[in-house]
């Protein structure tokens, strides 16, 4: 029960991080067109930006709160999937005020970045 809660724990602490940095990118005056086909230096930005995160992270968190290799691997996988899944439902909710927003490309950009963090703190840990 404790490595459950510790797994929920660590994906509520990137999702709330994750959202917190794409905050300067919510403001932007973006065009829907530069928006909907979303670029992959969009996406590799995401992706190191996230393992920047996660590294520094390591400073602060050294050790793992997931002690079984089967959780650290289901959070590797499961952690980006929901991250992308959530930030596609928030941005789909909010799109009816914005016109801007297009759910397809937070949701993306959600995936590469909450990727590049689970896997450099995957990686890196300590048991």
């Amino acid at each position: 029960m404790e490595e459950i809660l510790l797994v929920i724990i660590q994906f509520l602490i990137e999702v709330v991080g994750q959202a917190l940095l794409e905050l300067p990118f919510e403001f932007g005056d973006w065009r829907r067109s530069e928006l909907e086909r979303g670029s992959w230096q969009r996406y590799t930005a995401a992706l190191l930006l996230g393992g920047l995160i996660g590294g520094i992270s390591l400073w602060f968190f050294p050790h793992t709160m997931l002690h079984q290799p089967w959780l650290r691997l289901a959070n590797l996988v499961a952690a980006p999937l929901l991250s992308a899944a959530l930030a596609h439902t928030i941005a789909s909710s909010r799109m009816p005020q914005r016109s801007h927003i297009v759910p397809a490309v937070h949701g993306w950009t959600a995936f590469c970045f909450t990727l590049g963090v689970a896997t450099v703190r995957f990686a890196y840990t300590s048991h």
